[in-house]
């Protein structure tokens, strides 16, 4: 079982919308689960609103979080997502310790850029390998450039980045991802996902 845990510093950096689509893209090829250790709960909303009880998601502690790795790894769980808190919490080195990569969803702008050394710091403690993802891109942004080569000085990015697509919220709306769209409704963001989600892999 590979685990994965999006986690970043900054609220509203995209990191939970995220986690869903990399999630269900894991969950068409892989036997997958989602564990919300984020207390705003966004995944397990999302989840209430869903038809396919697939991927699976579960709510999750640092309390308890070596316990439901090891009841989803007795069941099967090929790819698991941890949905971290958007903040320094208590536990949050607990939570990132049980990856085997990280990922850090980033939003090209100065607050998101700003915040990031207190992410990197809890990453480091654990001492796991991580990742970034660019996340919620303009089109067209030129900071983006700019934001990108600064990343990859730390850490590798991510070649495909989210963009600030409409078909990546709407379809949380009904309990789907963009994969899960039709192609003229999915298209552009479902590629995304699905593109994201293969180089995760390769990373693993």
């Amino acid at each position: 079982m590979k685990v994965i845990a999006m986690f970043s510093q900054k609220g509203g950096s995209g990191k939970s919308t995220a986690s869903i689509h990399i999630g269900v893209s894991a969950a068409q090829r892989y036997k997958t689960a989602m564990l919300d250790a984020d207390r705003q709960g966004t995944l397990t909303a999302w989840a209430e609103c869903r038809e396919s009880p697939e991927p699976a998601v579960v709510p999750a502690t640092s309390a308890n979080i070596r316990e439901v790795l090891a009841a989803a790894k007795a069941e099967g769980v090929e790819i698991l997502i941890v949905d971290c808190p958007p903040h320094i919490v208590a536990g949050a080195v607990e939570l990132v310790s049980v990856a085997d990569l990280v990922v850090v969803p980033v939003q090209p702008t100065f607050p998101d850029m700003k915040a990031l050394p207190q992410a990197l710091s809890v990453i480091q403690a654990a001492g796991k390998p991580f990742v970034f993802l660019v996340n919620l891109v303009k089109q067209k942004a030129p900071e983006t450039a700019a934001a990108v080569e600064t990343l990859q000085a730390v850490a590798p990015v991510c070649p495909t980045y989210f963009h600030d697509r409409r078909a990546f919220s709407r379809s949380l709306m009904s309990g789907r991802a963009a994969t899960e769209f039709n192609k003229k409704e999915g298209g552009a963001a479902a590629e995304e996902a699905r593109q994201v989600f293969s180089w995760l892999m390769e990373k693993l």
